[in-house]
């Protein structure tokens, strides 16, 4: 056996010897033909520049310029990446332009701000000239954003207030929105970049706004804000989107019991005495036996007093925001309340021959809350526009009036409105004028002499 297996080593030793003479051979012969000019082989196929020649066949000009390329691009490779140093917020701008067969042109491309941007062109050239103005257009119009020297939160809301907020509101709405937005905002976290502006941050800087109200108004903003820079491609995650606000504390609880106080009838006539021959005396008065807000009151003409049907027809109000007259501040604002005899005393003791239909009832007065405050300080007791208000409400509860006629009579579209903020207990004292506006009432049909 052992025998065998030496036979066939033997055996494959001499093939090897003999495959190894053979390869020398042709080695010898190969480089007789290398020394030969006669025979020389082309090398000069398998180089780059005729495999390019190839490839740009039938299109010299555009290989011609493939090469001017090439070689301006050896020299400066930095220009091969444009990056704007005007700004930090700026993505490097890198390009490429590449020759698709199918559509016969040229197509570039580069990414800015997370978005992919084309130009296309017959030849190599045209397309970058192109691609050059693409670019210099995505610029300009990020440049009219007013962010590219600061990605501020406070430039944002300046791009998205003028631009998509204040188009769609009311004058009255975009001014409330400004003033709420510089009093939190503005100064506490607008200054900082929107992309540093994690959703940790934004939660706590909701948290800490003490109003309900403003918490609420200032996240949709916010929400608005960086939802819309999340489109734009400025930010890739909203941090907004995961920011709440946090459950509302009773403010029944903690709130001051001076704004819920409505007048007993005795606080009344001390503060009319007070305040009597004042600026605000006559429109006081009549907030309290209408239940006007005082917008409406201080917009309130002659031509809406109807002295036949003993009414007043409620149409518009003195925005103190704007200065002007508006419309009411909802469609249940537009109604017509009865003109008790105490409201009519009052028009009759400011009324005039001269008056002209358009005329305002009330004039040299748009400041009835600072008035009260300053009177305030000269009584027991707290006074505000809305606490007349309140006072008004409650008195017509309490005659038994139907809680759906006071609705109406206040102007408000949720009945739930009506009897949780303008109902309180009143005192005993104040049957007197409860029992005068119900034998009124009762004249105008509204309650049934029985009740």
């Amino acid at each position: 056996m052992i025998r065998k297996i030496e036979k066939i080593i033997n055996e494959i030793i001499v093939e090897l010897i003999s495959a190894t003479r053979k390869l020398d051979t042709l080695a010898n012969q190969l480089g007789n033909k290398k020394k030969s000019s006669n025979e020389d082989l082309d090398l000069n196929y398998f180089s780059k520049e005729n495999f390019l020649k190839l490839r740009f066949q039938n299109r010299e000009d555009e290989f011609k310029e493939y090469l001017k390329l090439s070689n301006f691009k050896g020299k400066n490779r930095g220009l091969t990446q444009i990056k704007n140093i005007e700004s930090e917020i700026v993505d490097d701008m890198k390009y490429s332009i590449s020759f698709r067969e199918k559509e016969n042109r040229y197509m570039g491309r580069f990414t800015f701000n997370g978005k992919r941007e084309y130009a296309y062109g017959k030849t190599r050239i045209e397309c970058l000239n192109k691609l050059r103005q693409k670019k210099k257009e995505v610029l300009e119009k990020y440049s009219d954003t007013s962010t590219m020297s600061k990605n501020t939160l406070n430039n944002w809301f300046e791009y998205w207030f003028n631009n998509i907020y204040k188009p769609r509101v009311k004058e009255s709405t975009f001014r409330q929105t400004l003033e709420l937005y510089n009093r939190h905002v503005e100064k506490s976290i607008g200054s900082i970049n929107v992309k540093k502006l994690t959703t940790f941050k934004l939660q706590k800087f909701i948290n800490q706004i003490s109003s309900h109200v403003a918490k609420n108004k200032i996240n949709t903003y916010l929400k608005n804000i960086f939802d819309m820079l999340q489109k734009m491609a400025v930010i890739k995650i909203n941090p907004m989107a995961l920011v709440v606000v946090p459950k509302k504390v009773d403010e029944k609880i903690i709130v001051d019991q001076e704004e819920t106080k409505i007048l007993s009838y005795e606080e009344e006539r001390i503060l009319l005495e007070v305040i009597k021959g004042s600026q605000c005396y006559h429109a006081v008065k009549f907030i309290l036996y209408t239940g006007l807000r005082k917008g409406e009151c201080i917009g309130l003409q002659w031509k809406h007093i109807d002295l036949e049907k003993m009414q007043i027809n409620i149409k518009q109000q003195f925005n103190y925001h704007t200065n002007q007259i508006t419309t009411t501040k909802s469609k249940a604002g537009n109604r017509t309340i009865p003109l008790l005899p105490e409201a009519l005393e009052v028009l009759k003791e400011i009324n005039s021959k001269s008056n002209n239909p358009d005329d305002f009832v009330f004039t040299g007065i748009n400041r009835i809350t600072q008035q009260l405050v300053y009177y305030s300080g000269k009584l027991d007791f707290k006074v505000n526009p809305h606490m007349l208000r309140h006072t008004f409400a409650s008195r017509c509860y309490f005659t038994g009036l139907d809680p759906k006629i006071i609705q109406s009579i206040l102007g408000h579209e949720n009945m739930d409105t009506t009897l949780n903020t303008y109902t309180h207990v009143l005192d005993v004292e104040d049957k007197i004028i409860i029992n005068k506006m119900k034998d009124y009432f009762v004249k105008l049909n509204l309650i049934n002499k029985y009740n």
